[in-house]
């Protein structure tokens, strides 16, 4: 399926781990057919959607992304390409769909393989008890992305068409693994985290598991862990489907109030939510129905639970499961560790240390845990913090106070002490996710619009 998931994850009883939108298309964005192929990412971009955006290296057998594709000239190519690096690569992953997303590719000849059965289709590929191995999966997938890196898109996971990979479920995370790392190496990840991978394939509805999963795990013992994870969709395609032809049901998604739909129980229920979409689906020959609908529904569920979701891209996705299936805070001792803790941990926030004690929030919720930096006990557990829903920015410390920080820029502040004791509660404009700085008796905070200082006003002239 040539999908563009559109995710959303979001929780009922807390704070929602994440939300998040992923487009496919068959090929890449048109320069010279500006509408819905730059008006749609601007917008998401606007509202601060995420999600993950595939591209086919070879669309249909009819060319090269890196090469040439008829009717299109060298510079239509290139800037389109341009486009989806301006446009796409900063709030969405990039994906191959494998390499026709029709026909397979025989990977000595670059042409088709001759059509003798399904098994030729890459959405069929490789059928079920088929005895493929692990080498050849990573040989297809690494010819895929390795086309994409040399049109300059960066790419940290994959996304099947339809049912490649059915049956072989046991070696496509190896494969995933193995392909992303021979073409990209570690260039996409940060130096102090280990390698996740990531891909995109299966639609869990009714009451299937809808988190992402967590597989090949590799090298918890060393300072570089390995895994794959997949996300699955958590929603049919109810826009206009991979045609465009079908049949609007986007109440099916979310009506009107959001009180009723797939996403809203998924929500409510504290499950991850995935939107399932697909590019023609949005555009609809031009009359671009899907994508109104679209804009009514990120709109209406951002109304109502706007302060209990934060939109990711699926490799953010990948990295928080990684995280909550792996991570634990741990003081180490002269002959060992001393204590560790792997409940309540953080994901994006880093804790802050005050003399003896740890503070930090759980994921990238308003959940406080305060612990003893020498002993690991308990001092404050798991505890909300009212006003308090996504937390990126890491709580600061300063004069007997802790500073905490949420994405709609309110600041809660704590006594530091073995209760929690709210000082106080205010808010700036704007959304905040970064971090504060501290310098003299002034505090420092950076919106995504404004930059402001907080101070008494006889400090004022002395910080200057």
């Amino acid at each position: 399926m040539p999908d563009s998931p559109c995710e959303s994850a979001a929780s009922g009883r807390t704070p929602s781990i994440a939300a998040a939108i992923a487009f496919a298309t068959p090929a890449t964005l048109r320069a010279d057919r500006l509408s819905i192929t730059t008006t749609s990412p601007r917008w998401c971009a606007e509202r601060g959607v995420k999600g993950k955006y595939s591209v086919v290296p070879n669309p249909a057998c009819v060319g090269w992304l890196d090469r040439t594709l008829p009717g299109w000239s060298a510079k239509a190519l290139a800037d389109s390409l341009s486009l989806v690096r301006e446009l796409m690569l900063p709030n969405w992953d990039l994906h191959p769909e494998m390499l026709t997303h029709t026909r397979m590719i025989d990977l000595k000849t670059g042409r088709p393989r001759p059509l003798t059965g399904p098994a030729d289709m890459e959405n069929w590929y490789p059928g079920r008890g088929a005895d493929v191995s692990t080498d050849e999966l990573t040989a297809y997938l690494a010819a895929a992305l390795r086309v994409l890196k040399n049109c300059g898109l960066p790419c940290a996971g994959v996304t099947t068409p339809g049912g490649f990979g059915n049956g072989v479920e046991d070696r496509l995370a190896v494969a995933v693994r193995e392909a992303v790392g021979d073409v990209f190496g570690t260039e996409n990840e940060r130096d102090s985290d280990g390698l996740v991978r990531h891909f995109f394939k299966y639609v869990r509805l009714g009451e299937d598991p809808v988190a992402a999963e967590v597989r090949d795990v590799r090298g918890l013992d060393t300072g570089r862990p390995e895994c794959v994870v997949t996300v699955p969709a958590a929603t049919g395609d109810w826009f206009g489907g991979w045609t465009g032809d079908d049949p609007l049901r986007d109440a099916l998604y979310c009506n009107v109030d959001a009180d009723a739909g797939r996403m809203v129980e998924l929500i409510e229920r504290g499950d991850p939510a995935v939107m399932l979409c697909h590019w023609p689906g949005l555009y609809n020959h031009g009359a671009e129905t899907g994508f109104a609908a679209f804009r009514r529904i990120v709109t209406a569920l951002d109304a109502r639970f706007g302060e209990r979701t934060v939109w990711m891209k699926l490799s953010e996705i990948a990295r928080y499961a990684a995280a909550k299936n792996s991570t634990t805070i741990a003081r180490q001792a002269a002959g060992g560790v001393r204590w560790s803790v792997d409940r309540g941990t953080l994901y994006v926030p880093s804790p802050v240390l005050v003399d003896d004690r740890l503070y930090f929030t759980q994921s990238n919720r308003g959940i406080l845990t305060c612990l003893d930096a020498d002993t690991g006990g308990t001092i404050i557990d798991r505890t909300r913090l009212a006003g308090l829903s996504n937390v990126y920015a890491s709580p600061a410390a300063a004069d007997g106070r802790v500073y905490v920080t949420g994405r709609d820029g309110r600041t809660v502040v704590l006594e530091y002490g073995a209760a929690m004791n709210v000082l106080a509660s205010n808010a700036i404009d704007g959304r905040v996710d970064a971090s504060p700085a501290l310098a003299g008796d002034a505090l420092f905070r950076r919106s995504h619009a404004a930059l402001y200082c907080l101070a008494r006003p006889a400090d004022l002239s002395k910080n200057r």
